[in-house]
């Protein structure tokens, strides 16, 4: 090959190869691009999609929300509202199909009818008078504003879709609570929304959104729990269920629907994408289609004033048909840029050509040290002579390269072990941080649950079980004493509520004297404890009661050097109701009457020489204060300076028969039972604790760390149990047990909640959630084993 052909094909490479590479980044980067740009604007279309469905549904909440405060729906007479009601029907521009006003028994009346003999009342057969009336208690919508509304709040709600009773047709409900003027839910107006308006609202959203798509685009509208409101097959609608042409009717005699759920799809991809509608999350996913055999993207969006979602399937050859368009534009200007290069080469070659020899020349030069060119070739040739010149400069540079590379590397490694150093210090001060903040209830737990377990060990001596017994009841209540300032805040906000049990008072003067006596012993000081029925039980929160007797008590200890402590509990009974009159009387310092006054405020101390001489952060008596009243009583104090103190507090309580006291099945012997526990806890320390608890049972343990890996244990082995922590990494525990109870083989397998969390809320999301039983932490080993007992016996 002529050195002329030669240089046009290096001329020819080097000026394609980094158009190619250009060509190749811009082609990859500009797919990418529009890709992302395609799906953006997808997801934006679908989010103005659920935006229509919002705007209508916040007005139509309004609008209910207005009917509620009138002074006519809110005097609950039908008779005197009906005209009202109507007239606000014909208003409302074909938005609602009738307006429902419910009772707080459950019954109703709506502006389509009703039986004249019952005022107006729907009844079953409206036409007779003493027809059986109609009952909306199962209606979600009754349940929400009047049913579970156990705080009188004014809650507006969106139902979910459902048959009428009265009318038989598709409909959903937009209801809010009614409250009389002493703010007492009375009962609810609801207007009907009939199906029409939803297709209405779903051909606007079409119209004015989903047009813009082209053609193979679905678009389905799920409920608040998951139930088809629209879906491009019609079958799997909310309709009523029909065998052999005639309705199916339940035991009342009102016919059955039929409600399909997204989160119960047959394809687990569907399924957890409908997981995360009903949770309320808006995204996009890409899916197969089995049945064209192609990929597709589904967008969904929460549309937030109704709890409702809706999504949108596109197939990809839909999204992306532009970016096909872009490849073949880019292809096009690559040809022409390659017809244009290959010219500009040939021009190049033929002007080169002549200063070869000249460059030749030049190489000697490079060889004396100009190291900025770089020459590889091979042959006989000038290029050739050329190379031989290349060779001698490249070994000398190698040499001192070789040199440089050293340094480099030398460097390099010190730069990394300083690097490492300093990571290894930024990882050890965020773990020191990451410790120092971690929650205190952790260890506590740990030696709670271990001194339970000591406490059902064999063979320990008197002396030793009752050192046992101390440290439990003292790390039950250090626990309760590391929440007093919380329970400050808590009290303050209406947060913290009273936990009701049964106890004696004479349990409850056991655990009181097991956290003061050695306090009482080390100063030499008597603690005299009298009631007027030690074996008397109550109902009340025996926690609550037992932190308010130790604040009192130990402030006697601690402002007094010698003489006695007096408890007295006496009892005043009144029909059903039990007053407990509690008294601490010490000879102590007492206190002074000036400052008797502020005696109760949080932080506060009699003087500051008092704060100096016995210590303590004031928040005693003011936290025993907020307790008292917490549970319904009052509390006083007396004293007189240099003499003592006297608290009074009483509570009113209720008077429990421990022969009628629940739970009495005899305990389950364990020793007998082959049973396997699963426990989700992604604590090491609980897992430890909970583990030996159940192997004291005779019970085999398996542990998973999470509800990801619970998932996949409970697919490879059978358990007749499940203890279920709340929060956990990747997958807590409520979401587990929803996916877990969508599946028809654990669908009776028992789920127990054991969880720090014990705010009513909680525990009503994990029973929502659908667990069967609930279990707070720190964990008592009796009471595990009776919910196990209890639970192993079905």
């Amino acid at each position: 090959m002529q050195l002329k052909t030669r240089l046009i094909t290096v001329l020819l490479i080097s000026s394609l190869l980094p158009l190619l590479v250009v060509f190749v980044l811009v082609s990859i980067q500009g797919t990418e691009q529009a890709e992302r740009l395609s799906i953006v604007a997808a997801q934006a279309k679908v989010s103005n999609a659920a935006g229509i469905f919002d705007r209508y549904f916040i007005e139509r909440k309004a609008e209910i929300s207005m009917l509620a405060k009138d002074s006519r729906i809110k005097s609950m007479q039908f008779v005197n509202m009906r005209d009202y009601l109507i007239s606000e029907k014909k208003q409302g521009s074909g938005s609602y199909e009738k307006f429902i006003v419910g009772e707080i028994d459950g019954s109703f009346y709506n502006t389509e009818g009703g039986n004249s003999f019952q005022n107006l009342k729907r009844t079953f057969d409206d036409s007779i008078a003493n027809s059986k009336p109609r009952s909306i208690k199962k209606r979600d919508y009754w349940l929400t504003t009047v049913g579970e509304n156990t705080a009188n709040d004014p809650v507006i709600f969106v139902s979910e879709p459902m048959i009428s009773y009265t009318t038989g047709v598709r409909q959903i409900v937009i209801s809010s609570s009614i409250l009389n003027d002493e703010k007492q839910v009375v009962g609810l107006i609801g207007g009907s929304i009939g199906w029409n308006e939803i297709e209405r609202l779903i051909q606007a959203v079409q119209t004015q959104v989903m047009n813009s798509f082209d053609d193979g685009v679905r678009f389905m509208l799920v409920s608040n729990s998951g139930i088809y409101m629209y879906h491009w097959e019609a079958d799997k609608i909310i309709q009523l269920l029909k065998k052999n042409e005639r309705w199916v009717l339940n035991n009342i005699g009102e016919k059955v629907s039929v409600k399909l759920r997204v989160t119960q799809e047959p394809n687990e991809e569907m399924n957890h994408i409908g997981v995360r509608m009903v949770a309320g999350h808006s995204g996009f996913a890409e899916i197969f289609n089995s049945k064209t055999e192609e990929k597709e993207h589904i967008f969904f969006s929460p549309i937030s004033s109704a709890g409702y979602s809706i999504a949108v399937v596109i197939p990809n050859k839909l999204i992306f048909s532009r970016i096909k368009e872009l490849q073949k534009t880019l292809w096009i200007i690559f040809s022409i840029v390659l017809v244009a290069a290959l010219f500009i080469a040939i021009r190049l070659s033929v002007r080169l050509y002549a200063p070869i020899h000249n460059l030749t020349q030049a190489s000697h030069a490079l060889s004396l040290g100009d190291y900025s060119v770089k020459i590889a070739s091979s042959g006989k040739d000038e290029l050739g002579e050329l190379s031989r010149v290349f060779i001698s400069m490249r070994d000398e540079l190698s040499m001192r390269e070789g040199q440089l590379e050293k340094r480099v590397e030398e460097r390099t490694k010190a730069f990394e072990i300083a690097t490492g150093k300093a990571s290894d210090a930024l990882t050890a001060k965020s773990r020191f941080l990451a410790n120092m903040s971690h929650e205190i209830r952790t260890p506590l737990n740990g030696v709670l649950g271990t001194l339970q377990l000591l406490q059902t060990a064999p063979g320990l001596k008197e002396d030793e079980v009752l050192l046992v017994n101390t440290g439990v009841t003292s790390a039950t209540h250090l626990l309760s004493l590391i929440n007093d300032i919380l329970d400050i805040s808590k009290l303050e906000q209406g947060k913290l509520k009273a936990d009701n049990s049964v106890f004696t008072l004479q349990q409850l003067q056991d655990e009181v004297f097991a956290i003061v006596q050695p306090l009482a012993i080390k100063k030499s000081i008597i603690i005299q404890w009298h009631s007027d029925n030690h074996t008397l039980s109550v109902y009340s929160d025996k926690t609550r009661l037992k932190q308010i007797l130790v604040n009192l008590i130990g402030n006697s200890i601690k402002f007094s050097q010698l003489g006695n402590v007096n408890v007295t509990i006496n009892t005043q009974k009144e029909g059903a109701d039990l007053t407990l009159q509690c008294v601490v009387k010490d000879s102590g310092i007492g206190i002074k009457d000036d400052q008797l006054a502020d005696i109760f405020e949080p932080f506060s101390q009699a003087d500051n020489s008092t704060t100096r001489v016995y210590g303590g952060s004031g928040l005693g008596l003011s936290l025993c204060k907020e307790l008292v009243e917490m549970l319904g009583g009052k509390i006083t104090i007396h004293s007189e300076f240099g003499k003592g103190t006297e608290v009074i507090f009483s509570i009113l309580t209720v008077e429990k028969n421990e022969n009628k006291i629940e739970n009495t099945d005899p305990m389950l012997d364990f020793s007998n039972v082959s049973a396997t526990v699963l426990v989700v806890e992604d604590n090491m320390v609980n897992q430890l604790v909970i583990k030996a608890m159940l192997l004291k049972l005779n019970l085999d343990v398996v542990i998973a760390n999470d509800g990801l890996i619970a998932l996949d244990i409970l697919q490879q082995q059978d358990f007749d149990i499940v203890l279920m922590d709340m929060h956990m990494p990747n997958l807590d525990g409520v979401s587990a047990t929803k996916i877990i109870r969508e599946n028809k083989k654990w669908k009776n397998l028992p789920i127990i909640a054991i969880t720090a969390n014990v705010m009513q809320e909680d525990v009503n999301a994990c029973f929502q959630a659908g667990m069967d039983d609930y279990l707070s932490k720190p964990i008592e080993f009796n009471l595990l084993a009776s919910l196990l007992s209890r639970w192993l016996k079905t």
